[in-house]
């Protein structure tokens, strides 16, 4: 495999409001129907996506021609934008923001009756689908998953049978102690934290909430407990994080490893693996929609019917439909997936502005690998700890 080779790598197997955005003059909360009759929804609207390689490759055309099948008067454009984020939440300071979109991270929770349609109950629609919640305000929905992430590390299987390690680590210092022989058996680089792309510290690492633990409340206790107390599973992760750096065990700069093998965080509860399944980008009907029918229409089609989950390998959102293959490691293994509720979520996000850490930015973690590989000043007790005291602080006012 050579000295580049992949044996480890956390990745998901796949907060700002914006500031005067009136977004014109529709109603707050008006409602995107789900159509009765498909036979008489039409119209043309305008898709926002992030996936510019599937509109470029004709995949997303191949997915308009077979919805056009059940819904022939209804006209399916797609815009594929490179720099999404920060491109759309621009555009959402007018009323031209597409049809249907993928919420950008930048709007919060709060303020998705001012920007998008109401999609229904949210009794009614957590019945049929999987993270419900997090796009839910005041008992409505406002936006569906696309797919869903199950979190674990991406690793290479031969590198570590190279090693004599045939199971799963249970445990973080389990974990090390395999890093540790893989790098004295194989040559290998044990682990890639991807350091240079700076998202790989964010969201996958954040993502752990619920993992250690196996509680899908872990996000919500956040509102009145300390992210990184003794045994916390933030501090979990991120003492695995600083051990893995610290011990050498990680690459200096990073590369683009092939995806081989996935498995959980080395955690159990009961005997049993746990991994989070969270929600990917949200996709919904925009407020200003002409056509909000043909909208909801495509929506219900696109996380019903299209098997895009299962194309992309993701966790479908749609809780009838099956699980991707995959995830088959995981199945045979009995590993728990555990939707983590985020029903408090515009709650963390304003103790976490105002603790300015940045649970879902690389900054804090960034300091952290720093730290770990001596580019910077600290101790990580002192580090965890003060992170604490800092979100307690803010937890007082922010989160009252």
């Amino acid at each position: 495999m050579g000295k580049k080779s992949l044996s480890g790598v956390l990745i998901t197997a796949a907060m700002l409001a914006v500031a005067g955005c009136s977004g014109g003059a529709a109603t707050t909360g008006e409602a995107a129907n789900a159509p009765a009759d498909p036979g008489k929804v039409s119209g043309e609207i305008k898709v926002l996506t992030h996936r510019t390689d599937l509109v470029q490759n004709g995949t997303m055309d191949t997915y308009a021609a077979e919805f056009n099948k059940v819904y022939p008067k209804v006209k399916v454009t797609f815009e594929a934008i490179t720099d999404y984020e920060g491109e759309v939440k621009i555009r959402m300071n007018t009323d031209q923001y597409g049809d249907v979109l993928m919420i950008p991270n930048a709007i919060a929770k709060d303020d998705y009756p001012k920007f998008f349609a109401s999609l229904g109950g949210e009794k009614q629609l957590a019945g049929k689908y999987r993270f419900i919640d997090k796009s839910a305000v005041g008992g409505k929905v406002y936006g569906v998953a696309t797919v869903g992430n199950a979190n674990g590390f991406v690793y290479n299987k031969a590198v570590w049978k190279k090693a004599g390690i045939t199971d799963w680590p249970t445990t973080p210092a389990r974990f090390l102690d395999d890093l540790e022989a893989i790098k004295a058996r194989t040559g290998a680089v044990p682990y890639y934290t991807n350091f240079k792309d700076a998202w790989p510290l964010t969201s996958p690492w954040t993502g752990i909430l619920g993992s250690v633990s196996c509680d899908p409340q872990a996000s919500n206790k956040l509102v009145s407990a300390d992210p990184w107390a003794k045994g916390s599973d933030l501090t979990v992760a991120d003492t695995l994080l600083y051990d893995i750096v610290h011990g050498k065990l990680a690459e200096k700069a990073g590369t683009n490893p092939d995806d081989i093998g996935f498995m959980p965080f080395p955690a159990q509860v009961d005997g049993k693996f746990c991994s989070v399944v969270s929600a990917d980008y949200v996709q919904a009907v925009s407020i200003h929609s002409e056509h909000k029918e043909a909208a909801r229409a495509w929506l219900d089609w696109f996380t019903d019917k299209s098997g895009f989950a299962q194309n992309e390998g993701s966790v479908p959102t749609l809780k009838s439909s099956a699980l991707p293959a995959t995830l088959k490691p995981y199945t045979d293994a009995g590993v728990r997936l555990i939707e983590v509720s985020q029903s408090e979520t515009g709650t963390v996000n304003a103790i976490d502005k105002a603790a300015e850490i940045g649970l879902n930015t690389p900054d804090y973690r960034q300091k952290l690998v720093d730290m770990a590989r001596g580019a910077q000043k600290g101790d990580l007790d002192d580090y965890l700890t003060d992170l604490g005291e800092r979100w307690n602080e803010a937890a007082k006012t922010a989160g009252s």
